[in-house]
């Protein structure tokens, strides 16, 4: 499995030792960080919008190769896939348009009605029943893919930006969003309203992620060098943890056990769900601010993916019957390290005493590690990093 990370150029990096299988620079020259990436639904494909120019698919099956270059659509922004299918692609361009675009007609098959500001943010909402454009004046953009039109328009709290965004893997109604006034917000399209809004970070939100596996555990990443975990429920930050660097971007692994982070010196941080106080590892990847990072989706096949099964695995331990009702603490807690026929009764024996602190032990964390009273360990961000052992 890969993770991306794209800077002025996109990099592949093996997981988890973060060795560099590729190394890929679109178009003719440098002139820019690269402004977007999306995975397909099966991790073959990878989209990219560069600083400057077109549209690129190139391919990872096999062998790392430019497969298309999308010369239909001028000035592109940004770029996803769908949920469903890795042959439609949504993309934003910077004159305001949204448009759904076809790899193997290599033609357009809809467009969204326009707007007067620049498409910087695109995401499909699970089940591609929606497609969700942020823009640079603010407006988060909600579009039927049923219907073709806008359903409806949202903005973050307090804030006239919207900086990253992303919808919910799991929920098709639930869509996040970050702010340069360090906001979070998540929407519910089902009822167009905020659902959860935190001033959380003290700068920038530079990224945000829900987790695959849970859809009320979310993940910030801000430019006040620290991240943030959320239990949208319970409408609360659960911890604060601060960090070296101003970190540029995050992302969850498909079973939702690991996850990723960028820094603003071109430094990848892997951390374990189960202890968020530090990072497991750490490497170079760029030498200069990574501005996305997105985890390899893998096949939904169990028998051609381990990581599928785990994920399964961990939802049916806690009870189906009982998912929806379950707190947030109890579905991520299944990542505790204790013996398996321990685990449920652990978990319900410490909702019962203290509420809601084991999600945050699940996190590896104490009462006393929050947002207000964290005080970060020496090893935080300060370890060596492990530098790559192949680079092209």
């Amino acid at each position: 499995m890969f993770i991306a990370s794209a800077s002025t150029t996109v990099k592949f990096h093996e997981f988890p030792n973060g060795n560099v299988a590729h190394n890929y620079q679109p178009g003719t020259k440098v002139e820019g960080p690269i402004r977007s990436i999306s995975w397909s639904r099966d991790g073959q494909w990878l989209a990219l919008v560069p600083h400057s120019g077109l549209t690129e698919i190139i391919s990872v099956k096999d062998q790392l190769k430019l497969m298309k270059t999308v010369h239909d659509v001028d000035e592109p922004s940004c770029v996803a896939f769908q949920n469903t299918t890795k042959r439609l692609i949504a993309l934003g361009t910077k004159n305001g348009q949204v448009l759904i675009y076809d790899i193997k007609s290599r033609s357009t098959k809809k467009r969204f009605p326009r707007t007067q500001s620049i498409i910087t943010h695109v995401s499909f909402t699970a089940k591609d029943t929606h497609c969700v454009a942020g823009c640079k004046n603010g407006d988060v953009l909600l579009y039927s893919n049923v219907t073709n039109n806008l359903s409806c328009t949202f903005r973050v709290p307090k804030s006239n930006s919207v900086t990253c965004l992303r919808a919910n893997p799991l929920k098709r109604n639930l869509i996040i969003g970050g702010s340069n006034d360090g906001v979070v917000a998540v929407w519910d399209s089902n009822v167009s309203k905020v659902k959860f809004c935190m001033e959380a970070h003290k700068a920038q939100v530079t990224s945000v992620a829900f987790s695959p596996v849970n859809s009320d555990l979310v993940v910030s990443t801000g430019l006040d060098r620290q991240f943030c975990f959320y239990d949208i429920v319970d409408n609360k930050c659960i911890a604060s943890i601060p960090v070296e660097n101003s970190l540029m971007a995050v992302d969850f692994s498909p079973d939702g056990t690991y996850f990723v982070m960028a820094s603003q010196n071109g430094l990848i941080y892997t951390y374990d769900s189960r202890n968020i106080q530090q990072p497991v590892h750490a490497f170079q990847a760029h030498k200069s601010a990574i501005k996305h990072l997105a985890f390899q989706n893998v096949s939904t096949d169990p028998s051609n993916s381990s990581v599928t099964s785990i994920s399964t695995e961990s939802v049916i331990a806690v009870g189906a019957s009982e998912e929806t009702s379950r707190r947030t603490s109890d579905l991520f807690g299944m990542f505790i390290q204790v013996p398996s026929n321990e685990v449920v009764d652990s978990i319900r024996t410490s909702n019962s005493i203290e509420g809601g602190d084991s999600f945050i032990a699940a996190l590896g964390l104490d009462r006393n590690n929050t947002a207000d009273s964290f005080h970060q360990d020496e090893s935080i961000g300060t370890q060596e990093p492990k530098k790559m052992a192949q680079e092209r």
